[in-house]
């Protein structure tokens, strides 16, 4: 009986001890800092997964737009010099070709770099709204872990996993940010110049 009330006071005097610890990594998991890999935020974010067929359909686009127009100036061009080689055509002829399919060319690529910015605007749109929707996450998750700074992990050289809130941060963001939307405002016009009197 007496060996049995002493083991119980041993294990009153040792739960403490292994209480304190069993908390110590606990404790030392808590940090004033906190490191966050946006770039990883917005690629592995469900809102920019959802956005993926708009984002591949707009570089479709213009992908298949600029090959289209360069076979057809290309086969323009051949034939242009076949012309101008065989002395068929009259000079001002082939000088008038030639000026229609430099137009063709420009016209060409405006219509392709309108798609190429209409889609980098989409894109720039989405990742905004993405990093901008991780802001209250974070926010929550500095709370949390009492923290004072968070740093993107592209500054940092080294930091402990227990201080990288990137996956919760994705992981809370599949709730509370699982789309955005895909049309960019209008691009701003430039405002005219005021008439000078």
């Amino acid at each position: 009986m007496t060996a049995a009330v002493s083991a119980g006071l041993g294990f009153a005097m040792i739960s403490p001890v292994m209480a304190q610890q069993a908390a110590a990594p606990a404790a030392a998991a808590q940090s004033p800092y906190l490191v966050i890999d946006l770039n990883r935020v917005v690629l592995e974010s469900a809102a920019l997964k959802a956005a993926q067929p708009t984002l591949d359909a707009k570089k479709n686009a213009f992908e298949s737009k600029l090959k289209t127009y360069q076979d057809q100036l290309s086969a323009d061009a051949k034939a242009l010099q076949q012309q101008a080689e065989s002395g068929i055509a009259a000079p001002d002829v082939l000088q008038a070709k030639q000026r229609e399919l430099q137009e063709k060319a420009q016209k060409a690529d405006q219509e392709v770099q309108q798609l190429r910015n209409d889609f980098a605007r989409t894109t720039a749109f989405v990742e905004n709204q993405i990093l901008n929707g991780s802001k209250p996450v974070i926010d929550q998750l500095i709370k949390e872990r009492g923290a004072t700074l968070v740093l993107n992990r592209d500054a940092v050289v080294f930091a402990s996993p227990s201080i990288d809130i990137t996956g919760d941060v994705i992981a809370r963001m599949q709730q509370t940010l699982p789309t955005v939307s895909t049309t960019p405002p209008a691009p701003q016009q430039s405002a005219a110049p005021a008439d000078k009197k």
